[in-house]
């Protein structure tokens, strides 16, 4: 059973880009804050760790953590780099380890049977623990704006399944957990880069219902470019548009 299908995409200069951005910093610290009340000692395993943030994250607070990838390229600049063990699996029937915590952040919608990968997650979590899954909302006001006022795919080719909240906890119950916990969430920065984008089209005078002549990588240059400070001026908007599980990823608690 292959977990993820986009090894390939992954190239070094990606990994050195995502693993030294500050949203992607900023990311994994909420991440880590999101998730702490149900860590323990008991091991920590992320899959699909990309260039290891959380792990390093989690590793330095004194979390035994483990991140595992397909991409060979994403583990050696992790092992190189971050504190924390590392391993390249493409198939999660070939781990022996139980740990206490599983993180499944932004993974889920690549799977084309993500039922059988829960629950074989779960046969990987020792007595009373933690799934914690994390995937893009097919509702969000984030997909909405994109598709509508951008004309753009957020999800691209590589996203195999969508998701809405109601969705994703009934495939965790399925899969036999106890969904503890269902939130949306949208990250600050996110809303400013859509906020940002909708400004230019205006200026530019360019209609909404053209073909945008903003690209996404454009609107991730634009999101660089903001310092922190101004960053969390959006932080008011970011809680508003959570409201009716409206935010731009869903987050869902399983209990073994």
């Amino acid at each position: 059973m292959s977990y993820i299908d986009t090894a390939d995409i992954f190239s070094h200069d990606w990994v050195v880009k995502h693993a030294t951005s500050r949203d992607s910093r900023i990311d994994a610290e909420y991440r880590y804050r999101d998730l702490r009340k149900y860590l323990n000692n008991e091991g920590v395993l992320d899959i699909g760790c990309g260039s290891g943030l959380l792990v390093d994250l989690l590793a330095k607070r004194g979390y035994p953590a483990m991140g595992i990838d397909n991409s060979p390229i994403c583990i050696e600049y992790a092992i190189t780099h971050h504190s924390g063990r590392y391993n390249v699996v493409d198939n999660l029937r070939n781990m022996d380890d139980r740990f206490g915590t599983i993180i499944l952040s932004h993974v889920l919608e690549h799977v084309e049977t993500p039922l059988d990968m829960l629950l074989h997650i779960r046969q990987l979590l020792l007595p009373g623990g933690y799934i914690y899954v994390a995937v893009p909302n097919k509702m969000s006001y984030k997909a909405g704006t994109w598709r509508e006022q951008l004309g753009l795919n957020i999800w691209g080719s590589c996203h195999l399944t969508d998701w809405k909240r109601e969705q994703l906890v009934g495939i965790i119950r399925d899969a036999g957990f106890n969904a503890v916990e269902a939130k949306t969430h949208t990250a600050a920065h996110t809303i400013m880069a859509l906020q940002v984008s909708y400004i230019y089209r205006k200026l530019t005078r360019q209609a909404l219902s053209d073909k945008p002549v903003v690209s996404q990588r454009t609107i991730g240059i634009a999101n660089e470019i903001f310092t922190s400070p101004l960053r969390w001026l959006f932080s008011p908007l970011a809680t508003l548009s959570q409201q009716g599980n409206k935010g731009a990823e869903i987050v869902v608690v399983g209990q073994k």
